[in-house]
């Protein structure tokens, strides 16, 4: 599978995620086969010269290599597939590595600066990508003063069959299934939902009005947004800074001026970092009208690890404060002076 051939022309757009065998969120391996198979089937139904990067970080000796556990299409072209493997002797360098297996936008910057596309999109595994936002691609509509953000849609899977379908039934399949939908303003419920009407209706029925009023108070003062609070104020309140990581579109040059994600020492929050940062620099936001969908999983253990909050970091309270972009990464960034063991799937 792993073969000497690579395309040489240059791609227009890079796709770039980070995976892991270690089954995270339960169906691990069949979320990332149905993300790969809408890249690959769809760019090549499309013409979209496109490169898929993705990055295993830390793989896990105990269980196969990505490059042999993905089912891999007969036909990829005209995408390039390359996947860049960070060992652990790299992850051991991190502070609380015992304890987080997975370092997102570490592996997200490896990724990025091996990219070859013209624009290069940081997105996630468990994102399947619709027929109209891989065609919208192919169109090369992009300028390099943008950078692009799109709502996701979020969809839930019963049954481990689902994976086994056909591309254009899954794709069917999440357009018909939509619980929620996030938006720059936050997640929309889907009131038709089976989601809504079991879980959430369910619960409302057994809540007393005070019970209600006291939670949804709750919930508001968790969701308030960075470009709201007390550092943001009303400058960043058009923002799209919601789920951020699972798609951030830039040009390749950007990226490269930003020196990728800042290293901050936290994992979480480096997304809406990025957003903000991009738009201080004054690149436009552009939000594309076409849905991705993103198959929710759990996130317990996700949870249980340390973590850090974003506005306690000086650096982004200097780039808040001073209205001015504050790029904390050396020319280093990316791992860019190790040698990285990559295969390239054709």
């Amino acid at each position: 599978m792993v073969l000497l051939l690579y395309n040489t022309m240059k791609p227009y757009l890079s796709f770039v995620m980070v995976a892991r065998n270690d089954d995270f969120g339960g169906n691990f391996l069949g979320r990332l086969q149905s993300c790969v198979n809408s890249i690959l089937a769809l760019s090549h139904k499309h013409n979209l010269n496109a490169e898929l990067i993705i990055v295993e970080w830390n793989p896990p000796d105990d269980r196969p290599r990505l490059k042999d556990a993905i089912n891999w299409p007969k036909n990829i072209s005209p995408a390039n597939v390359k996947i860049i493997e960070i060992p652990d002797e790299i992850h051991r360098r991190y502070k609380n590595s015992e304890k987080i297996p997975f370092f997102e936008f570490f592996a997200k910057n490896a990724g990025i600066r091996r990219a070859k596309g013209e624009y290069v999109l940081a997105t996630n595994s468990d994102i399947i990508f619709s027929d109209e936002m891989i065609k919208y691609f192919a169109s090369r509509p992009f300028a390099e003063n943008v950078f692009c953000r799109a709502d996701r849609y979020d969809i839930k899977i019963k049954d481990a069959s689902f994976f086994k379908q056909p591309l254009e039934e899954q794709i069917r399949f999440c357009q018909n299934n939509i619980f929620q939908i996030q938006t720059m303003h936050g997640a929309l419920i889907q009131s038709n939902s089976e989601w809504f009407k079991t879980r959430v209706l369910g619960r409302l029925k057994r809540l007393n009005i005070k019970k209600i009023i006291n939670k949804f108070k709750s919930y508001t003062k968790k969701t308030i947004s960075l470009t709201e609070n007390k550092n943001g104020g009303e400058r960043f309140r058009g923002l799209y800074i919601n789920a951020g990581g699972d798609f951030m579109l830039l040009s390749k040059k950007n990226w490269e001026y930003f020196r990728g994600y800042p290293a901050l020492g936290i994992d979480r929050g480096l997304d809406c970092y990025m957003t903000i940062m991009a738009h201080i620099a004054g690149l436009l936001q552009v939000i594309l009208p076409y849905p991705i969908y993103h198959i929710e999983h759990d996130r317990s253990a996700q949870y249980l690890r340390p973590t850090a909050v974003l506005e306690n970091m000086p650096a982004f309270e200097k780039m808040v404060e001073t209205n001015k972009e504050v790029i904390t990464n050396d020319d280093n960034w990316g791992f860019k002076n190790e040698k990285l063991n990559e295969f390239i799937i054709e």
